[in-house]
């Protein structure tokens, strides 16, 4: 089953801080930090389970190239959710295809 990715408001704030943040300590970094993130993302939608729960039941994944984590939530009746976060994670919200 394939998951549609929503991005949550507070996650938006979070990647644009972080990505903010990025480019302040050297320029390009944030071009990187985008595109790790949208592998991740990409790979969660593809198959969610296949990342540890680290807490109850939120799973996490660390990004290739940056010190961020994805950190989320599966719900069997809407897909997934990714929730606010520390400075260390990034948090979206997928959902399966065949929900709206």
């Amino acid at each position: 089953m394939s998951y549609r990715v929503i991005v949550e408001p507070i996650a938006k704030q979070d990647i644009r801080q972080a990505k903010q943040w990025l480019a302040d300590q050297k320029e390009g970094l944030e071009v990187n930090f985008r595109d790790d993130l949208d592998q991740v993302i990409d790979r969660i939608s593809s198959n969610p389970h296949a990342y540890a729960t680290v807490q109850n039941e939120i799973r996490q994944t660390k990004l290739k190239n940056c010190p961020y984590v994805v950190s989320y939530l599966i719900y069997q009746d809407r897909g997934l959710t990714l929730c606010p976060t520390t400075h260390s994670g990034c948090w979206v919200s997928c959902r399966t295809t065949n929900d709206q």
